[in-house]
């Protein structure tokens, strides 16, 4: 199974574990997450950033912060997620020039870990998930968590689906 699945696969069973399930599917919940649980933290381990790259995210944000445009409280505009600069653009373009220039090293240190780690996602694993029958599935389930588990082929009995 590739690491992709197991990362979609984690995600899903922790999305399902805070639901009232009956006993038999939520130990298969319980048993596949116990299974995934060191992979995954390998997987984040492997994607955490160096203290430079945060070091030049911290002062990337306060920048953003400091020429942002201001509501009428003062505080910075945020729209999408993302603060609003149009007044102070130019300076602000400068500012993040010359700090990209400074941090230039753990920048492309961390565009490098970021492609491994996209590879690694790529990367096939042996992993021996705990499976279900398919009518051992709650009655109500959401359709992206069957794709989920079809993909990970953790339900047994699919061929009887008609």
């Amino acid at each position: 199974m590739k690491r992709r699945v197991l990362l979609n696969l984690w995600h899903a069973l922790n999305k399902l574990e805070g639901q009232k399930h009956d006993v038999r599917f939520s130990y298969f919940l319980a048993k596949n997450k116990v299974a995934l649980k060191t992979e995954i933290e390998a997987l984040d381990e492997a994607q955490k950033p160096n203290a430079a790259f945060i070091e030049f995210e911290n002062k990337r944000i306060d920048l953003a912060k400091k020429y942002s445009d201001k509501d009428v409280t003062g505080n910075p505009k945020i729209h999408n997620g993302q603060y609003v600069i149009f007044d102070q653009k130019d300076e602000f373009d400068e500012e993040i020039k010359n700090l990209r220039e400074k941090f230039k090293a753990a920048i492309e240190s961390r565009e490098a870990q970021v492609e491994e780690y996209n590879k690694m996602l790529k990367d096939e694993v042996d992993f021996k998930p705990t499976k279900l029958k398919f009518n051992q599935l709650p009655k109500q389930i959401e359709s992206v968590f069957l794709e989920i588990f079809i993909e990970a082929d953790i339900i047994e009995d699919e061929k009887d689906i008609n």
